[in-house]
């Protein structure tokens, strides 16, 4: 009866702590993501107003039949992907690294632990190379 009584406390307080863990990785990932939603904001804007100025010298340039502004305002949209990705690309990285620390603490055996840290170097290095 003391044996079975030991192991329910000891199911509990291990789910207590798995809990605790879970609870403070939702913490962390909402604060990164608080963090982040004014930069999120910021590229928006900086989108919306490179494309409507983008736009403006395709109309612009179509309705004036002026050759190089079509062609600056087309390039200006073009221009557009590459940084977008870019910043993207930084802030999806930021995030995984600043919750990774916290998930990691979830795992509670060190050669697992090992595992997920190679693994999560070798994403981050893959990831990288493509960006």
């Amino acid at each position: 009866m003391t044996a079975s009584i030991n192991v329910a406390n000891t199911r509990v307080a291990t789910d207590v702590v798995v809990k605790d863990k879970e609870a403070r990785l939702n913490e962390r990932i909402d604060g990164v993501l608080r963090e982040n939603e004014r930069s999120e904001k910021l590229v928006f804007v900086l989108m919306t107003i490179l494309f409507s100025a983008g736009l403006a010298l395709v109309v612009a340039g179509y309705a004036l039949r002026e050759p190089l502004m079509l062609g600056g305002g087309t390039v200006a949209e073009i221009g557009l992907v590459f940084p977008i990705n870019k910043i993207i690309a930084i802030r999806t990285t930021r995030i995984e690294l600043q919750t990774f620390p916290s998930m990691l603490s979830l795992v509670d055996d060190p050669s697992k632990k090992e595992k997920v840290v190679i693994e999560f170097i070798n994403k981050q290095y893959h990831m990288r190379g493509k960006t």
